[in-house]
């Protein structure tokens, strides 16, 4: 369901850049007729009734934190009320008409570069069962003006100042409403560079963000990191191949997904390692998480048929928890020395 909410928020977006790139093209040629604006201004109302509703169902189906609900309710209203105001004295006049490029071009660097951006960021968390609040506070965006709008902004005063100008300077101005939609294509691309490209979790740097954002947060009750590794990992790839080795890793985070709680996030750190955050653990649990995940591993039937019994699979996991060690770094450096410890013993084994 995420996929195709995220991917309608998306596919909007990419209508609007287009829209609005066309539009821009024609203003800079000088070519705008009245009845070309007002068809302009009825594809945006197509485009923002469809889009608005996109969101709001996104919000509802997730449980989108309520901060960012009203950042998207006011940048929407900012977007109705802008647009009835500029249409109500935009004509031919080229000079007017600039004054709704600039406006556009300023909501989108604010919702779809920003909030939208964020928003579905947020959707992605959740889905690997982050709480709402806390998907919330890893991803906000500032809704200020940003240095890009702002400089475009005063790109497009300086660049309309008459017609000839204007005509004279028509590559220019293509050119940067061109980087609107490569400006899109970073902003996906710097979203998934956070999440592993295999196994689709969220990567070491997002989970120490989450971790620090945890233990400001729940200082009365305990954090626990679990650093888990498919030690011989590196054997079973050069033993089996890419396909065995990935196979096991899938069936490993099925494996550690299905023993954790509902609260708990399992992120990847490098290939073969992964470390699950779990709010509100206390050291039973921890070793009672451990020894299952230990126990279901050994007895796993995909595992065996993956590796045809001819070899086992290794896991070795260290633990730490934040009411003895209540700093994320300090944490981590425990963790990974009860790893190491735990690689020392034969076979599959944990250190707390």
């Amino acid at each position: 369901m995420s996929l195709e909410i995220v991917k309608n928020i998306e596919n909007k977006n990419s209508d609007y850049i287009k829209l609005l790139d066309n539009f821009s093209i024609n203003l800079s040629n000088n070519t705008l007729t009245f009845f070309d604006i007002q068809n302009f201004f009825k594809e945006l109302g197509e485009y923002s009734a469809n889009q608005f509703l996109n969101i709001e169902k996104a919000i509802k189906e997730f449980g989108i934190d309520k901060r960012q609900e009203e950042i998207h309710l006011k940048n929407q209203k900012l977007f109705i009320q802008e647009l009835a105001f500029i249409c109500s004295f935009v004509s031919e006049d080229i000079n007017k008409v600039k004054v709704l490029l600039n406006f556009l071009l300023y909501w989108t660097d604010l919702e779809i570069f920003k909030q939208n951006r964020a928003l579905i960021m947020q959707i992605e968390l959740i889905e690997k069962g982050m709480e709402p609040s806390v998907a919330y506070e890893l991803t906000n965006i500032s809704n200020e003006d940003s240095m890009f709008a702002r400089s475009v902004n005063k790109f497009i005063n300086t660049l309309i100042k008459n017609n000839n100008e204007l005509v004279d300077k028509n590559r220019a101005l293509n050119d940067r409403i061109k980087n609107l939609e490569e400006k899109i294509e970073k902003s996906k691309s710097e979203f998934y560079l956070q999440v592993d490209n295999l196994t689709n979790l969220p990567n070491r740097s997002q989970g120490i963000k989450t971790l620090e954002l945890l233990l400001s947060k729940n200082k009365e009750n305990s954090v626990g990191i679990f650093l888990i590794s498919f030690t011989n990992y590196n054997q079973i790839l050069e033993k089996f191949g890419s396909k065995i080795a990935n196979g096991l890793t899938l069936t490993l985070i099925t494996l550690i997904d299905s023993i954790t709680r509902s609260d708990d996030i399992i992120y990847s750190m490098k290939r073969g390692e992964f470390m699950v955050i779990c709010p509100n653990l206390n050291e039973a649990s921890a070793i009672n998480i451990a020894n299952s995940l230990l126990d279901k591993a050994k007895n796993n039937s995909i595992i065996k048929s993956l590796l045809n019994e001819h070899q086992n699979l290794d896991i070795n996991i260290g633990i730490a928890l934040s009411d003895r060690y209540n700093d994320s770094k300090i944490m981590l450096q425990k963790a990974d020395f009860n790893l190491k410890e735990a690689k020392k013993e034969e076979g599959s084994s944990f250190k707390i």
